[in-house]
């Protein structure tokens, strides 16, 4: 498990959840004021795609993974449960 603190008024402390599902990254928002807003012009959860930045608060992100995806976007799967949720100042709690 890994923070990535974003120091900006934008961005929520907790503001995201990315978790890696088949080597694709999957990104929920985690109750934000601002939340996550695609390229398209949706928002909340979905799965990101190299070269398509996804907003969180000020910041336009281009999330992108080391691993070779495992086949199609598994659309109607249900993700795993996050083991970890970050608390306040970016600690975690089990």
């Amino acid at each position: 498990v890994m923070s990535v603190r974003l120091d900006d008024p934008s961005v929520s402390q907790c503001h995201a959840l990315l978790q890696v599902v088949d080597g694709r990254p999957h990104l929920t928002d985690l109750g934000s004021r601002t939340g996550v807003q695609w390229d398209d012009g949706s928002s909340g959860a979905g799965w990101a795609r190299p070269g398509h930045p996804v907003r969180l608060g000020a910041f336009d992100l281009d999330v992108r993974t080391h691993a070779p995806a495992a086949g199609p976007e598994p659309a109607d799967q249900p993700l795993p449960a996050a083991a970890e949720v970050f608390g306040p100042g970016g600690d975690t709690q089990d």
